[in-house]
């Protein structure tokens, strides 16, 4: 399949199978398609991928500026691909954290900062940073690491009640999230987000899909969180 980066399309019948943990009531749709195991030079998508999930602790060095580019990137096509009403209230964005608690050195903002990029221009949008990685996990495309269900994923996962407190979430809400694999770490934001909302719609955007070469293999190079 060939991805259009203006574009968003949707994961369906034919693409669902590989991404485990996602059904048909699930809507997600994905601007790229990242090539799991094929390496940065693979395709601009791949480059892109790996260059905003630079570490943190590279910065000042002199390769961080593609990460900054690349989230820049990633910020502007999102803008142009969703709908505009989105960005004038009629949704919330809030992006699934990473793998590190915010206290962890390796926390990377990596996300809310395309989140916020994404809003520029747009005073009434709504973006949150709503779901808290409550202890630091290694991330599980490590061969040795077991990958999380869902329901284990969303055990490490809280909410800042301060930000649901200043206003009630709308009807959609837009989780964000840069690749998408298994599905787990979707499904575990969606269970979170609806324990609040019961009554609001999540949709899943994420920046790219990641294709294995072997469809039945859960080992990737990058986590979706």
């Amino acid at each position: 399949m060939s991805s259009d980066p203006l574009k968003l399309q949707r994961i369906d019948d034919i693409t669902r199978g590989g991404h485990y943990y996602l059904d048909k009531s699930d809507f997600c749709f994905f601007l790229e398609e990242y090539y799991a195991e094929k390496g940065y030079q693979h395709s601009a998508a791949n480059q892109r991928i790996y260059n905003i999930k630079k570490s943190p602790q590279r910065k000042g060095l002199i390769d961080y500026k593609y990460k900054v580019r690349d989230i820049n990137w990633y910020g502007d096509r999102l803008r142009k691909a969703l709908p505009e009403s989105y960005f004038d209230g009629g949704a919330a964005f809030i992006p699934i954290p990473p793998s590190k608690a915010r206290n962890d050195p390796d926390y990377d903002d990596r996300m809310i900062r395309i989140a916020r990029r994404m809003c520029v221009g747009y005073d009434d949008a709504d973006v949150r940073d709503l779901i808290i990685q409550t202890q630091t996990l290694e991330a599980a495309h490590k061969k040795d690491e077991k990958r999380l269900t869902p329901t284990e994923q969303a055990s490490f996962y809280s909410v800042d009640k301060e930000l649901l407190a200043e206003r009630p979430l709308p009807k959609l809400v837009v989780i964000l999230d840069d690749v998408l694999t298994t599905g787990s770490h979707y499904k575990a934001a969606e269970a979170v987000i609806l324990q609040h909302a019961p009554n609001c719609t999540p949709v899943g955007v994420f920046l790219a899909r990641c294709i294995h070469p072997d469809p039945l293999s859960y080992f990737a190079d990058f986590d979706d969180a």
